[in-house]
């Protein structure tokens, strides 16, 4: 009897250590890809065969609207912007060539530690979705 209370003590002993164990590396993972930051990563980059006079990304979090602008991108050229994003959310790229068209686009939905890539090209802004760095 006393073999099986002490047997059943360390297996329990065992599995709090490896779920201690397995916590910490998860924990240490996240911190060390960038999941746990409210920061969302946004590459735009320009294949339009043209020049970009400026691009404008609008972003909504939290009930809150900001901006962030790039003033200007030459063909083949690529920017990262960076924002906080407080909770789940999304944005909305504008870009506006010298002739004053704009098109509008973007992937939509990102949250803190999100990474997207948003491609300009003459007729549309082609998102990828966000994942997580």
């Amino acid at each position: 009897m006393m073999k099986r209370v002490s047997t059943l003590i360390g297996a329990t002993i065992a599995a709090i250590l490896c779920a201690g164990i397995g916590f910490v590396a998860g924990a240490i993972t996240a911190g060390s890809r960038g999941w746990l930051s409210p920061v969302v990563r946004v590459v735009v980059e320009n294949r339009s065969g043209e020049d970009v006079a400026n691009v404008v990304l609008t972003h909504r979090s939290g009930g809150r609207t900001s901006t962030v602008q790039l003033p200007a991108l030459k063909n083949r050229q690529s920017a990262q912007l960076r924002y906080i994003a407080g909770n789940a959310g999304g944005y909305e790229i504008s870009a506006t060539f010298a002739d004053g068209r704009t098109l509008k686009g973007g992937s939509g939905y990102a949250e803190g530690g999100y990474s997207t890539s948003e491609i300009i090209t003459a007729s549309t802004i082609k998102g990828s979705p966000g994942f997580l760095d």
